[in-house]
């Protein structure tokens, strides 16, 4: 059964806490891995999530206008997402449980995870290098598993589109991993 989110959202528009609940379990999941992907840190993830909510809720009566909801809650997911890194950035706070989390216990895993760290911050660099709404359609369809057709809707651009931009994402991508790592993309096939 297809939920109605437009009736949800009425409701909620008008005050409704159980409509709100039921806007929250609709989104609350699809919100967590978005911001995750800009966060990567589970406490700091659920703080966003929490601040977006709040502010929809704060906010609810400007939800009837908006015409395609999922892009609107990706729009402020993100803006929550870069204010939280700012003012995360000014502080230089680290937990003592995220201190010590991923102790590697021998040599090879100290290389394989200092390895893996530093290609996984390539690979984030390469995607903030990307046009914003590059970027977006790209963690729609690779973080979030969204299907072509679905971020089509969701961002109001044809499946098309959709295809042009993950291609020059996808190249874009490769440029910048290719820069650091010339030997391991040298053998592509011809």
């Amino acid at each position: 059964m297809k939920t109605d989110i437009k009736a949800i959202v009425a409701s909620v528009v008008s005050g409704n806490q159980y409509a709100f609940r039921q806007f929250y379990d609709l989104y609350y999941l699809k919100i967590y891995r978005f911001i995750y992907y800009f966060l990567q840190n589970s406490y700091d993830c659920e703080s966003v999530v929490s601040d977006v909510f709040c502010l929809l809720w704060e906010k609810r009566h400007l939800l009837e206008n908006v015409e395609n909801m999922d892009a609107y809650i990706y729009q402020i997911s993100r803006n929550e997402s870069f204010h939280y890194l700012k003012k995360k950035s000014s502080e230089q706070c680290i937990s003592i449980d995220e201190a010590f989390a991923d102790i590697p216990l021998t040599a090879d895993s100290v290389v394989d995870t200092i390895t893996e760290h530093e290609m996984m911050q390539v690979y984030r660099f390469a995607v903030n290098k990307l046009p914003e709404r590059c970027r977006n359609v790209f963690l729609m369809v690779r973080e979030q598993k969204l299907s072509h057709k679905e971020v089509s809707e969701i961002m109001g651009i044809t499946p098309g589109t959709i295809e042009v931009q993950m291609n020059i994402a996808i190249k874009k991508i490769t440029t910048v991993v290719k820069a650091y790592y010339p030997k391991l993309m040298a053998t592509e096939y011809k």
